[in-house]
């Protein structure tokens, strides 16, 4: 990697979290490279589950706070949030994404499927969604109206965070689709695509368009059904 001129930093999941956190570290440590970031289902929404309870950030912060990971995270997020209340955030990709300077693309689904059945779903940390619950989110053909309108609700939540941290720079980029599914770059080349792009060519639209300057610009939403896509990616 020493002689490396370009490098894309990617992950997925757990992964993609890591992603957000490493991503202006990884370019400083490859100074001689022009660095990207990629992170692939990664952005865990600090939201709230069908009774109004914020989930995530009950296990989050608490995952945050036994392993003391503040080492680990974004520096000028750390800095931003200095309280040890606050510390915490800076583990959640949404706090994360506002302070990261170098170039990143966020790869999510509006109906995450891990965060459908493990936050929305859930009645509490570390407790089954109920198995009705399940099969609408393995099965979204068998959601009744009530669910529908949850992963609606879902979709939302990520949509707004995204859309917050991604204004605060121009270089950043994403491609949210309406899938219900997690992690897509093993297969993003054969992906659901947005505007006849795959995610593979739309990280490639993306990366060459940051190399070139080029400013961007996001594109008005609509709430489209589950499986359809949604246009979140930042044009240039």
């Amino acid at each position: 990697m020493r002689d490396a001129r370009e490098i894309l930093l990617t992950g997925c999941s757990a992964g993609g979290l890591a992603v957000y956190h490493s991503c202006d570290w990884f370019a400083s440590v490859n100074a001689g490279a022009a660095v990207r970031c990629a992170a692939d289902a990664g952005f865990f929404v600090d939201g709230t589950n069908t009774a109004g309870r914020r989930v995530w950030r009950e296990v989050g912060s608490k995952i945050a706070l036994v392993h003391n990971v503040t080492g680990g995270l974004d520096r000028s997020c750390v800095a931003a949030w200095p309280s040890p209340a606050d510390s915490w955030r800076c583990f959640f990709a949404q706090y994360t994404l506002p302070h990261i300077s170098t170039p990143l693309f966020v790869i999510n689904s509006g109906y995450d499927m891990w965060q459908a059945e493990n936050v929305l779903f859930t009645p509490a940390p570390y407790i089954n969604s109920p198995a009705v619950d399940t099969a609408c989110v393995l099965a979204v053909g068998s959601c009744d109206p009530r669910q529908l309108a949850a992963m609606q609700g879902l979709r939302s939540q990520i949509v707004a965070a995204v859309r917050a941290g991604l204004h605060a720079n121009e270089r950043h980029g994403c491609f949210i689709d309406s899938i219900s599914t997690h992690c897509q770059t093993d297969y993003w080349a054969q992906s659901t695509q947005i505007d006849n792009l795959t995610i593979s060519a739309a990280v490639a639209k993306w990366s060459y368009g940051v190399a070139a300057g080029k400013t961007t610009k996001q594109l008005e939403l609509v709430a489209p059904p589950i499986n359809a896509s949604v246009n979140l990616e930042l044009d240039s």
